[in-house]
């Protein structure tokens, strides 16, 4: 056994495989893999850590790379409310380390769809503390063209925000959403090396499960894959989260229960149909801002083949806005409030309120 950086015994396991996202590029989907293929994964040396989970994502590695969000949700997890962030990076490392030393498994999995876009410093922290438990850590990414990336996001957007406004390149308050894919591999490729970083584009992968199942070097007929994860509503559900929040969001009453009515919403909205997609003039303008990074992605991290770049789908000329009818937004927030999990008091004064407030 060797020791960590804090003294504890530790048993090296011979590779960890490190998934870093990026978002709405299938993370969802290779996390759900794990979980439903788990027995199987053990059976062949491989295995996940429940040490390091808040439900199917790797939160505890977030919050050591110093995201003080998920710092928090890690004194939450561990019960220790006072303790400083020294006190929540120790108590990470010591779970871990125990559930290592615990298991018998030789490759452990991890993902996290947000690590991709950590600053320098955050992504040697956790590299650092990685490699004390092997000697083989290797890093998968995958990227989406930032136009197709923050188009996809919206529902997302639209769910956990207030975001109001149809522009899908700006987030609630006026700021380019996106990321420099190459600046952020560069992180990474630093304190992993190029030839332990592995880099796919979204758009280059019929499924991203059957693309990890490779990866991992197992044989398709014997995993099981799950369905699409987290997909997009489209344009017509889109606009109801939209106008709930132009509507409702920012009002005391509903503020302490928007999110939760939003995804109760995601649930009940139709499933059928196309999304919202960007003028071709408003696209451009944006990747514009990207075009450089992009070159130097393509020439340094994606093949010659990669379809990244392409026009998969012509744009229209104009953003085609979905309206609703009077009434229309208030039917489906009745709808949804009875499938909150509050009192059926708290229910009754949002549906009276509803009344009252009309669209």
């Amino acid at each position: 056994m060797a020791k960590s950086a804090s003294g504890l015994q530790v048993r090296r396991v011979s590779r960890i495989i490190l998934h870093v996202g990026y978002q709405k590029c299938g993370s969802k989907s290779i996390q759900e893999f794990c979980k439903i293929n788990l027995p199987y994964l053990q059976a062949k040396g491989i295995t996940t850590l429940q040490s390091t989970k808040i439900k199917k994502v790797d939160t505890a590695l977030m919050a050591y790379a110093g995201l003080p969000s998920r710092i928090r949700q890690m004194r939450e997890r561990f019960d220790l409310p006072d303790a400083s962030d020294a006190e929540v990076y120790s108590a990470i490392e010591e779970s871990i380390i125990a559930e290592i030393n615990a298991c018998e498994s030789e490759t452990i999995c991890l993902s996290y769809e947000g690590l991709l876009r950590l600053p320098e410093d955050q992504v040697a922290r956790l590299v650092g503390f990685l490699k004390t438990l092997t000697k083989n850590l290797q890093v998968l990414a995958i990227v989406r063209r930032q136009d197709r990336q923050a188009t996809s996001g919206y529902t997302t957007r639209l769910l956990n925000t207030r975001l109001s406004g149809h522009d899908l390149f700006h987030d609630q308050r006026g700021q380019f959403v996106g990321i420099d894919y190459y600046e952020a591999l560069e992180h990474w490729a630093k304190q992993v090396r190029r030839r332990n970083l592995t880099v796919y584009a979204f758009e280059d992968l019929e499924d991203v499960a059957h693309t990890y199942a490779t990866y991992l070097g197992l044989p398709h007929d014997e995993v099981e894959f799950p369905p699409r994860q987290n997909t997009s509503l489209p344009a017509y559900g889109q606009e109801v989260l939209r106008s709930f929040n132009e509507t409702f969001s920012a009002e005391k009453l509903w503020a302490a229960h928007a999110v939760d009515i939003k995804y109760a919403l995601r649930e009940l909205l139709p499933k059928d149909g196309d999304g919202l997609r960007p003028a071709a003039s408003a696209a451009a303008g944006y990747l514009e801002n990207f075009r450089r990074a992009n070159r130097r992605l393509l020439r340094k991290y994606l093949p010659e083949d990669t379809r990244y770049n392409d026009d998969l789908k012509p744009l229209p000329e104009e953003q085609v806005k979905v309206e609703l009818e009077p009434g229309e937004l208030s039917g489906w927030v009745g709808r949804a409030i009875p499938e909150l999990n509050i009192s059926d008091a708290e229910k009754d004064i949002l549906l009276k309120s509803l009344k009252t407030d009309g669209d």
